[in-house]
């Protein structure tokens, strides 16, 4: 992945509108599109920016100011995604060595959430869901092996390694956690009807994963499939 930015990313992808007034088209069929600076009707001005149909986003520059300024020296790291709260259009992303923040609904105001030092581990991929009318937060931290689950002020609730001694439903995954050193790469994480699904494919195990809760602590369930390979239901 090249990385530019993340505060322009942030800002060029999250923070903007699509930007139908001024939405161009693919042409040529092949659905080819470059970008372009266009000039928004209400400040007279050139934005850049990007995408085709229904979907152009464009670059606020003002959005780009608000990351925060003790951020600065960790932005370059950032690697991940950003999770929405659709109930609160509050944002949620991790900035790797500097920790878990939060996002305005209005995208103005960033805030950065609880103090456990594993907070500023390499969260690559997250989520917010509600579980049992509880919205919780899921962190993805494939350098550190595990996955963390918080509540929505940061405040780390549990933290899942590496499965041991698991049986899933999936002889393969069984017998890749059941080896000598599995690497537990997990990149991101969602969550569907009570069950957290996980993902690992930073390593050969590339498997698909499931977490189930139980008097209030996530564990393995027996559900997995996938494994790198070109045969079905495997991934490359």
């Amino acid at each position: 992945m090249n990385h530019f930015s993340t505060a322009t990313l942030a800002a060029f992808v999250l923070a903007s509108q699509p930007f139908i007034s001024n939405a161009h088209e693919a042409t040529g069929g092949d659905g080819a599109h470059g970008h372009q600076a266009s000039v928004g009707a209400d400040e007279g001005k050139a934005r850049a920016v990007t995408g085709q149909g229904d979907f152009i986003f464009s670059w606020d520059e003002a959005l780009t100011e608000n990351f925060p300024d003790a951020a600065n020296a960790f932005e370059p790291r950032m690697h991940g995604g950003f999770t929405e709260d659709s109930d609160t259009g509050i944002v949620y992303t991790g900035i790797p060595g500097y920790g878990l923040c939060s996002i305005s609904a209005d995208l103005e105001t960033w805030t950065k959430l609880g103090s456990d030092p594993r907070l500023a581990g390499t969260t690559h991929g997250q989520v917010v869901f509600a579980h049992e009318g509880t919205k919780f937060l899921a962190l993805a931290q494939p350098n550190e092996k595990r996955i963390l689950i918080t509540d929505l002020l940061g405040n780390i609730l549990q933290e899942i390694g590496c499965p041991t001694g698991v049986q899933f439903d999936f002889a393969k995954a069984t017998e890749y956690y059941a080896g000598e050193k599995p690497n537990f790469a997990v990149t991101d994480v969602t969550y569907l009807e009570g069950i957290l699904y996980c993902v690992t494919g930073y390593s050969p195990g590339d498997f698909v994963l499931t977490l189930e809760e139980k008097d209030g602590q996530w564990g393995w369930g027996n559900l997995a499939w996938g494994g790198k390979g070109r045969q079905p239901g495997q991934f490359l």
